[in-house]
């Protein structure tokens, strides 16, 4: 029989559990203090033989981190990218659910219909299996998604579907509590071996205020999308300018030599050459500063995608979890001064041809081309005296 559509948008969750490294599902995934997600086998062969202490910088962001004692493999998961990876999983599972076979009683060759999936047990179980499921006390706390097709699940639904997260100290007990000194969720026995002293409410108390403050940092992170837009735009405007100056320094150097032609040619053909040198450097150089521009957008782009989905699908445990650290990596992308901060120095280029009225000298006579190159963006000042009106220069004084 062939597959059924998944009844959960599979592809919503792409970008979050994508590696940027390998493009593909990731597995075994380690998160940065920047919060970027990688495979761990992907990170492992980025940083090749680097040894305990020694800093790298992420792929994504640039942003130094230390190789923890232990190796790449103490780096910490990402606990909600897994949750999305095993949400992938289930809907993989509920868009094969005529196909699924009963996990239970495959050993006796029933090959009875599975019709629940129990997400504790990791268990397909048909409906006898079911009812035997449900009667145990141990099992009560168990949560069963249908397989029934006909049943439509959102991965919200199937977020909240999933086991609830347990102490990595006392395997059996959930995470109930959150301790806002040390900025982690605790279970109860954590709380009374370690944390009685401190400030602790419920989790889901502490998750709904750390979620308002999270609303905050992606409000702030969209203020800086846009402050990320405009200095793209500016930076666009400029390189179009200077083509088009550019091309008015080009339009008026060939009226001259056509005036000179006989005489200047080679001359000419030098001051094209400059011309063409200083052109293919400030494309370049614009380029440059685009390429970096838009990767910064990039990656501004992703972690907020990334915080919505947290947001929106995040369990209180996820958002307690991953809250804190969110918040300090979006208040460094807010603090970055587009104009200032970027590693990569922006410069602008004046080009101006000065001709001279006197015929004695061939030379003097064409003109002389200056080009000067702005330190940062700042443009010098109008050093044209061929053109007493040059639009190149006027533009520049008016930046």
């Amino acid at each position: 029989m062939a597959a059924a559509a998944a009844p959960v948008p599979v592809r919503e969750l792409d970008d979050v559990t994508e590696c940027p490294i390998c493009a593909e599902g990731l597995t075994n995934a380690r998160v940065l203090p920047c919060i970027h997600t990688f495979c761990l086998k992907c990170l492992k062969t980025y940083v090749g033989n680097a040894i305990p202490g020694e800093k790298k910088v992420c792929p994504l962001c640039r942003q130094h981190f230390a190789v923890p004692v232990g190796g790449l493999k103490k780096l910490p998961r990402n606990d909600f990218v897994e949750k999305v990876l095993k949400v992938k999983a289930m809907a993989t599972r509920l868009s094969l659910s005529n196909e699924v076979a009963c996990d239970v009683c495959k050993e006796e060759k029933t090959n009875k219909r599975a019709v629940v999936f129990c997400t504790d047990c990791n268990h397909n179980m048909c409906n006898e299996c079911t009812k035997y499921h449900q009667k145990s006390k141990a099992n009560t706390s168990h949560k069963l998604v249908s397989l029934d097709l006909d049943e439509r699940h959102t991965a919200e639904e199937l977020l909240q579907k999933l086991p609830e997260d347990h102490c990595h100290v006392h395997i059996q007990e959930p995470l109930e509590l959150y301790c806002f000194e040390c900025q982690v969720a605790i279970c109860r026995r954590c709380y009374v071996k370690r944390h009685n002293s401190h400030k602790c409410s419920y989790v889901k108390t502490a998750a709904r205020e750390l979620n308002s403050h999270m609303q905050t940092d992606i409000d702030s992170l969209g203020n800086k999308e846009v402050e990320w837009a405009k200095m793209l735009a500016k930076i666009t405007a400029d390189e179009e300018s200077f083509e088009v100056c550019a091309s008015e320094c080009e339009r008026y150097i060939n009226r001259r030599a056509d005036h000179f032609k006989n005489m200047v040619d080679n001359y000419r053909a030098e001051l094209m050459k400059k011309v063409a040198i200083a052109k293919r450097s400030q494309i370049h150089q614009t380029k440059v500063m685009k390429d970096e521009i838009e990767r910064q957008s990039v990656v501004l782009k992703n972690f907020i995608k990334y915080m919505n989905e947290l947001h929106k699908k995040g369990t209180e445990c996820d958002i307690a979890k991953l809250a804190n650290s969110l918040h300090t990596r979006a208040s460094e992308l807010c603090k970055l001064d587009v104009e200032k901060d970027l590693a990569i120095q922006y410069s602008t280029t004046d080009v101006n041809f000065v001709a001279t009225a006197n015929d004695e000298e061939i030379q003097r006579i064409f003109g002389q081309l200056d080009i000067e190159v702005s330190k940062g963006g700042r443009p010098l000042d109008c050093i044209c005296t061929t053109q007493p009106n040059c639009h190149y220069c006027n533009y520049l004084l008016t930046v």
